[in-house]
């Protein structure tokens, strides 16, 4: 098969739509390497482009109205490329595409511009809300990444049931399939709750830190994600709190720090009021770390009975589970129990879905 993604995010963005972008094409590639796979993108950055290059051919357009090609010039080299499917990673096709003999997928992550209105400008959820909801008519079958996604689909958009498929984000190439297996790696570190979060208002790092003062807490907290509209408010939290000393947070760190995090921490702390699948949790599990999440939208989905749950606006819920890890009195999960509550989110297993989708539009 010739297969054609918009791969804007996967040079582009360094977190979420970026790394599902990545993560897929890397794999899929691993596993169906008889397929060929076409990377279309308006320019790109270095970091990610000798990736791309080992897994297809990546194609540009030199003109200066390179988002007018993304959006619509892009047919002309798709038909040129004989593309016989292409595959809208990030919300979105081309407009006019349902007119040729491609066949269309698109993947919607969330609809988080619908659930947190007040976050977004008001032009920018008429964008997305135009760009989601066209893609999803036009496109011959459309990915929900939860079944959270799938239902705000159907609920918001109209879109059939029988034309959504649930296909979960893949894990990285160098963890896919397997259990990281690892003590802490340093004895010296003094006991610490993880969140691995951006600082932004649905991440709710804010309640998670006031939960954290309410407890007489005998374990730090490390919160690291990428500075948002939170940041500052969290850092003043922190310096006016008796337990600042006990608090650190960290902004914009690399993968290799964030893996570092996760081999020592001894539970993971996830408050999102809002998430279409969240990659942190099933990470966590991989280390084996006890979690505690939000009871809300996709978590309960991804963690199921493994998770020590909590209300995300309630503090006082939060505190609760907060003060049980004081305690050592968590649900921690057993190996074996990862083990099978991972299994529906395999990246071989997702990857043949994916693959059997694409055969079946042709």
């Amino acid at each position: 098969m010739k297969i054609g993604f918009d791969a804007k995010r996967f040079f582009h963005n360094l977190t979420g739509l970026g790394h599902y972008s990545r993560n897929l094409l890397q794999t899929y590639h691993h596993q169906f390497k008889e397929d060929e796979l076409f990377l279309y993108s308006p320019k790109f950055e270095d970091q990610y482009l000798e990736l791309g290059k080992q897994i297809g051919q990546i194609k540009t357009n030199n003109t200066v109205f390179k988002n007018f090609w993304r959006t619509i010039g892009i047919k002309k080299d798709l038909a040129k490329d004989r593309i016989e499917i292409y595959h809208g990673l990030s919300n979105e096709l081309p407009i006019g595409i349902e007119k040729t003999s491609i066949k269309t997928v698109v993947t919607i992550h969330d609809l988080l511009f619908l659930h947190f209105p007040d976050y977004y400008k008001t032009i920018d959820r008429f964008i997305y809300n135009k760009k989601f909801s066209s893609a999803a008519e036009r496109a011959n079958k459309v990915i929900a990444i939860s079944e959270t996604t799938k239902a705000d689909l159907i609920q918001h958009f109209g879109i059939s049931e029988d034309k959504i498929e649930i296909i979960y984000p893949v894990t990285s190439f160098k963890t896919q399939n397997k259990l990281h297996n690892i003590s802490r790696t340093n004895n010296q570190v003094p006991p610490y709750l993880l969140c691995i979060a951006g600082f932004e208002k649905r991440k709710n790092i804010v309640r998670l830190i006031e939960a954290y003062l309410k407890v007489n807490p005998n374990y730090r907290m490390i919160v690291a994600g990428k500075s948002g509209d939170t940041a500052n408010a969290c850092i003043q939290l922190v310096r006016e709190s008796k337990y600042r000393h006990k608090i650190d947070l960290f902004f914009d760190v690399t993968d290799k720090e964030i893996e570092a995090l996760y081999k020592n921490a001894i539970a993971f702390v996830y408050p999102s009021l809002y998430e279409g699948f969240g990659i942190p949790v099933i990470d966590a599990l991989q280390y084996e770390l006890p979690v505690l999440t939000s009871v809300k939208t996709s978590m309960a989905e991804i963690v199921g009975p493994l998770g020590n749950y909590f209300d995300p606006n309630n503090i006082e819920s939060i505190a609760e589970q907060l003060e049980l890890l004081n305690q050592n009195q968590l649900n921690k999960p057993d190996k074996t129990a990862i083990e099978l509550q991972m299994e529906k989110f395999d990246t071989g297993l997702q990857n043949n879905k994916l693959r059997q989708l694409y055969k079946h539009l042709l």
